[in-house]
């Protein structure tokens, strides 16, 4: 990860272990320039202020856009990019009951090591034009093991690519939840984990979560 001020050795280890870690006490505004280099690109902001909506009121094709209030399905974030970002740091404004729902890197390295995650092709969005690729990045110089999915911008192309999306709906049910306390940050590994997001509740569709996208290989 390339940082102006490297985390400390636990939070390393544990980033590098499970692609997620709780960073405690933490401002998300100031921790950017900390942690490395945000992302400004693709007509994204630094830091992004990001508000439930309801179905149909969001930019297209986005998860607020298709699913509104409702559970977010896991997936990776700017699969749309050539390169996706490497890292998400997000943190809400308040305490908030919403959790945002995590499949760590273990958990996503069996799902690749599964037939179909070998075979599966998809039919993508990209800021270019579509193309066809499959979950791992290899052919556009990234690293093996970093998986690129998003079933709002990806389309199956092929059974092993429905059977791939079927095994991730199933492992939903080994997320854990991750809680955001107005104090407490998350890091995500994007190349590593996948995430989602839980039902937003009536009394949280206030909150605002705040994200930015770091960049950055090990």
């Amino acid at each position: 990860m390339v940082t102006k001020e490297p985390l400390e050795p636990k939070y390393a280890t544990a980033l590098d272990r499970w692609g997620w870690i709780e960073l405690p006490s933490f401002k998300t505004a100031e921790g950017i320039q900390r942690l490395g280099d945000s992302l400004d690109t693709h007509g994204v902001t630094d830091l992004q202020c990001l508000r439930p909506l309801p179905k149909g009121v969001g930019r297209g094709h986005s998860f607020s856009d298709v699913f509104g209030w409702d559970r977010f399905p896991l997936h990776t974030d700017t699969s749309f990019w050539r390169e996706p970002a490497r890292y998400i740091l997000m943190q809400s404004s308040s305490d908030s009951p919403t959790p945002t729902l995590l499949l760590d890197k273990l958990k996503v390295a069996g799902l690749l090591a599964q037939p179909s995650g070998a075979r599966a092709i998809f039919r993508s969005r990209r800021k270019d034009g579509p193309i066809y690729c499959g979950l791992t990045n290899t052919a556009e110089g990234m690293p093996g093991w970093a998986i690129r999915f998003d079933p709002t911008h990806m389309v199956a192309a092929n059974d092993a690519a429905k059977d791939f999306m079927a095994l991730v709906d199933a492992a939903l049910s080994d997320a854990m939840q991750f809680h955001y306390s107005g104090d407490n940050a998350l890091l995500i590994d994007n190349w590593t984990c996948l995430h989602g997001r839980g039902c937003v509740a009536e009394i949280d569709r206030s909150r605002v979560l705040l994200r930015a996208y770091i960049g950055g290989r090990k």
